[in-house]
């Protein structure tokens, strides 16, 4: 009898003829055919981007349009996503374009509410593909020069190299400064269910993005609290955190300092001496905020300040606790210049005063190129609401109002500056 693997060989054999015999009978029903030879194909040019609209001056005006995004550049997205611009200008908007991955521009000629961010912009959503999108953007005024803003990328998907998340457990918990993602972002939040109060110094972080999320972060005493190293590409974002000072005798000057950017998403900030405060230029998006118990400056420096509500701002707790006198105003800055200032609330007791740009250092000041909108200012205890000591140009003030003092003594205007439908505190129209 044949052994198992003499029975298989066999069988094996037998298939082998099988399909030999077939393939001849296959060959003996199909002619020969001639087959062309194909030419080469052309490699397929990557296309280029689409030009975006006219950047050469429209009608006569000659200013620029103020114009920021309400977005976090290299943050991850979902299909459906809304992305938009803040825009303004004196002659009024004709429209912004907007162009994703090179591909044609489209126009949105109305500024409506936004419900991801719930700020008035123009904008759109849509479909992303896999990985980096690239989108690019063209505010477009009626009369005076278009703005180009910078591109910014979203990434759609899920990748754990460029967004790392490190989670913590309930309790205290001191960060210190890490490695951090060059383009994508590092999320620092609670685990599931867990609630996450961060303490300590955490201070010269370098380059890379930081996100600090749905966080009690409890400020140092003396100096800033989340600190970057200077003159580096480093950005931090902190979303839906609590931010709580160290009072009026802790000195806690800045919650972030020495970055390139700091992004403040649907915060609550308290109990701090300075708030939107930085050095270098730093670049400020701060939407859906409340600043409340502060004892001096709330904005110093420039950027994007949509829905922010101001409440408590008064010295007199430093002076109570440490004898000293800080010099307390809503905004205060050298130049201000791009910075659009739309929903800013400050008229609850705020004992400080409003909008002050003045020379320092020996260093002349500007406003230039700025819009406050739909916003109510009003300073008490003898302050003054408004009160800029510097050229102003390409400035609009418009459906406002600056209750209390209004002093423009010191100012000059240098190019234009437009006040439309802005009222003090009793529904009087403010002159010029």
């Amino acid at each position: 009898m044949a052994t198992i693997g003499e029975q298989l060989d066999k069988a094996l054999a037998d298939a082998a003829e099988d399909r030999r015999r077939l393939w001849d009978a296959i060959e003996s029903l199909t002619p020969p055919v001639d087959v062309p030879e194909l030419p080469e194909l052309e490699p397929t040019p990557t296309p280029e981007p689409t030009p975006p609209p006219p950047l050469t001056q429209i009608g006569t005006a000659t200013e620029p349009t103020i114009a920021r995004w309400n977005v976090v550049p290299e943050r991850q997205v979902d299909q459906g996503f809304a992305f938009g611009v803040v825009a303004y200008h004196i002659e009024g908007i004709d429209y912004v374009a907007f162009s994703v991955n090179g591909g044609t521009w489209q126009r949105v000629s109305d500024m409506t509410l936004n419900p991801r961010t719930e700020c008035d912009e123009y904008w759109m959503s849509r479909t992303f593909t896999p990985g980096w999108n690239t989108i690019r953007a063209v505010a477009v005024p009626k009369s005076g020069l278009p703005t180009e803003l910078d591109t910014i990328r979203v990434y759609h998907g899920d990748n754990p190299a460029l967004f790392p998340v490190l989670e913590l457990d309930s309790g205290e918990h001191e960060l210190t400064p890490r490695d951090l993602p060059s383009s994508g972002w590092l999320t620092v939040r609670p685990k599931p269910g867990a609630n996450v109060t961060l303490v300590g110094k955490s201070r010269y972080w370098k380059s890379g993005r930081l996100k600090l999320q749905d966080l009690t972060i409890q400020l140092p005493e003396g100096g800033g609290g989340i600190m970057g190293e200077a003159d580096v590409d480093n950005h931090v974002w902190l979303d839906e955190c609590e931010v709580i000072g160290a009072g009026p005798a802790g000195n806690t000057w800045a919650v972030t300092f020495q970055w390139q950017t700091a992004t403040f998403t649907g915060c609550d900030l308290h109990r701090i001496q300075k708030v939107f405060f930085g050095a270098k230029g730093i670049s400020y998006l701060v939407r859906n905020c409340t600043a409340w118990d502060i004892y001096e400056d709330v904005i110093g420096a420039n950027g994007l300040f949509a829905n922010l509500y101001i409440r408590d701002l008064d010295r007199q707790p430093v002076i109570d606790a440490l004898h000293t006198k800080p010099h307390p105003d809503v905004f205060q800055v050298r130049t201000m210049r791009n910075t659009i200032m739309q929903n800013v609330n400050a008229h609850n007791n705020v004992n400080a005063q409003g909008i002050f740009v003045q020379p320092s250092g020996g260093k002349p000041a500007i406003i230039d190129t700025v819009a406050i909108v739909d916003s109510v200012l009003h300073s008490s205890g003898g302050y003054k609401t408004w009160h800029p000591q510097c050229p102003m140009t390409n400035l609009l003030v418009k459906d406002t109002v600056l209750g209390g003092k209004f002093d423009e003594s010191d100012a000059t205007e240098v190019g234009r500056v437009i006040f439309d439908n802005v009222t003090d505190e009793n529904g009087q129209q403010r002159t010029r």
